[in-house]
């Protein structure tokens, strides 16, 4: 995956100190990467843990967003 470039994932699990994603990517990701959540607009810097088929474990990195602003990361709003 090229630099700059975005690989489509979904968060099906969400911890306080990580995420499970489901990608559709076959290829090399990088160790770590940006990850952006396109229902809250949140991005967190993730680590990659572990990885099977089209499974991968990721750690966050860095801050917490400030709950008061970004309470949602990987959850779609209700309309």
């Amino acid at each position: 995956m090229p630099s700059g470039h975005h690989v489509p994932a979904r968060i099906t699990n969400e911890s306080a100190g990580g995420a499970k994603l489901r990608i559709g990517w076959k290829e090399w990701l990088p160790e770590i990467f940006e990850l952006q959540d396109v229902f809250s607009g949140v991005h967190r810097v993730v680590q990659t843990v572990w990885r099977r088929f089209s499974l991968m474990g990721v750690r966050f990195r860095g801050p917490k967003p400030d709950e008061t602003q970004r309470p949602d990361f990987g959850r779609r709003h209700s309309e």
